[in-house]
């Protein structure tokens, strides 16, 4: 008959994870780990992909996100892949409850049928956005100084910032539509890889972009802020993921199978 596991007793493959300090060893393990450790890489990397598509619509506020974690969290949103790994956006980590719950206030987007007038005439918050923790993309230019497309007439393509900066000599940017477009790609890397390791830590996670610009503006002072990624801790069972703590039940988008095609070839 199997045992049941000891609490806070590592398997031999978790124990030799915690004692690598890099990614390389981390990632590479001893061939006698990787049945078990792809086992469960697999199963975890199920489980987190399923929680990341519900948008999480109540939050604990008795419980704080510790700030090492939040910290983490947000280098990984910082330095998720990007064009030529440019800086395509700014991020505002708001943790403050109070200033949570001004922009909470000033999201809206959420329509609901009304019974009385027969119309979808009734707008809600968008729950997601008051959660624990906050992160807020705000899209930009790259700083054309450390911009990676650095162009030399002579040799072609300066693969090195400094040098570029020797030489004097960047690439012009491309046109406003392709920045746009470069930035949007990029903010959906960091806030899916934000989702992602927040699931990993155990956390529960809603993105919103149905927010008041022009509010956040005057509260956090960033320019043109445009999504936003909830994270913290659940106040309902997880099965009541689309229950506010209002007690206003949303859709159930993520019960549904996506339609996406997918060809394999």
């Amino acid at each position: 008959m199997e045992q049941p596991a000891e609490p806070g007793v590592l398997c031999t493959a978790g124990q030799y994870i915690l004692k690598q300090t890099n990614e390389k060893d981390i990632l590479n393990m001893p061939p006698e780990f990787e049945p078990a450790v792809k086992a469960i890489r697999t199963k975890t990397c199920e489980a987190v992909s399923k929680r990341i598509r519900r948008c999480q619509r109540n939050w604990d506020h008795s419980k704080t996100v510790p700030d090492e974690d939040v910290k983490i969290l947000a280098d990984i949103a910082k330095h998720a892949p990007s064009k030529q790994d440019e800086g395509y956006y700014d991020i505002a980590v708001i943790q403050s409850r109070e200033i949570i719950e001004q922009i909470y206030q000033h999201t809206d987007g959420f329509t609901v049928l009304n019974p009385e007038t027969g119309k979808w005439d009734i707008s809600w918050q968008n729950a997601q956005a008051n959660a624990n923790v906050l992160f807020i993309w705000h899209p930009k230019e790259p700083n054309a100084k450390y911009n990676r497309n650095f162009w030399n007439k002579t040799t072609g393509l300066i693969r090195d910032e400094h040098e570029a900066e020797r030489l004097g000599q960047a690439k012009p940017n491309n046109s406003f539509s392709r920045v746009v477009e470069n930035a949007y790609c990029a903010m959906g890397c960091s806030m899916t890889a934000t989702a992602w390791a927040a699931a990993e830590m155990g956390y529960v996670t809603g993105y919103n972009k149905n927010i008041d610009m022009d509010e956040v503006v005057k509260i956090t002072g960033m320019s043109y802020p445009r999504f936003s990624l909830g994270i913290g801790f659940p106040k309902l069972s997880e099965d009541k993921w689309y229950v506010s703590n209002e007690g206003n039940e949303y859709t159930r988008h993520s019960l549904k199978e996506k339609q996406v095609t997918v060809k394999y070839f």
